[in-house]
């Protein structure tokens, strides 16, 4: 542990597993107070404190970031939390959609919202953090609801990036490409349920993704988190308004 986040204090979406779950932890790691935000918990996370409510909540997001951001005020907020659903277009149901937008954007904009306001009401220069995707620019057919919804992530980041710049705080995303997480694991299990690949295992699956990223494989949750760090460090002091790949090159091809 080398200490970068001592004293900061954070708030992370989505954080029971995959990305969330081990930035959170990593985090604890290099000295933060960390809330955690989810649905649901299964198990604690090592040193950090959880917050079960819904980012689909004005309430739970306001109470979240008061809780993590205590007396003193809140540095950093990455907005994680994050929903995939299956579609076919042809079929697809806008209730659905919005589902998936009122997740996966409006949670985002919920977060940095609250977080923006009670940072600069305490006079702190924080970290606005979102993970977006890969599928934000390379969309699939059948995931056409969460491509839109990751294009909005980084739409609304630049809007973010500008519109508190000014008060010294930073806006970032991260584009992951495909991972082993729950989440992916669930997509692709939905996945095999559809025309679109009847009776394909998640392992195959896994496997086909890989074959298509240039270095073969799926990123960990921990590769994500280690860039988390650093945006979240004092070394990222002049970024904003970024979305950055970490796709093992997929964006490439």
């Amino acid at each position: 542990m080398s200490g970068v986040l001592t004293g900061k204090r954070a708030l992370i979406t989505g954080a029971a597993t995959g990305f969330g779950r081990a930035t959170a932890e990593l985090f604890a790691r290099e000295g933060a107070h960390v809330v955690g935000m989810d649905l649901r918990f299964d198990d604690e996370l090592d040193g950090v404190t959880l917050f079960q409510g819904d980012v689909t909540r004005d309430d739970d997001v306001a109470t979240a970031v008061q809780t993590a951001a205590g007396d003193e005020g809140l540095d950093i907020v990455v907005a994680n939390a994050g929903i995939i659903l299956i579609d076919d277009l042809r079929t697809a149901k806008a209730q659905e959609w919005a589902r998936v937008f009122d997740v996966n954007v409006l949670g985002m904009l919920r977060a940095f919202q609250a977080a923006a306001v009670n940072m600069i009401a305490a006079g702190r220069e924080g970290k606005l953090l979102a993970t977006a995707s890969v599928s934000a620019t390379r969309p699939y057919a059948e995931g056409g609801s969460y491509c839109a919804s990751k294009a909005a992530v980084h739409s609304l980041v630049k809007s973010a990036a500008l519109a508190f710049a000014g008060d010294g705080i930073t806006v970032n995303a991260i584009d992951p490409g495909p991972a082993d997480t729950a989440l992916y694991r669930n997509a692709m299990a939905k996945l095999s349920q559809t025309d679109y690949a009847s009776g394909t295992t998640v392992e195959e699956h896994k496997a086909e993704s890989a074959s298509h990223v240039p270095l073969k494989r799926l990123a960990s949750t921990e590769e994500i988190a280690q860039l988390y760090l650093f945006l979240a460090s004092d070394a990222n002091s002049y970024m904003t308004g970024a979305t950055i790949a970490v796709d093992g090159g997929l964006a490439l091809v």
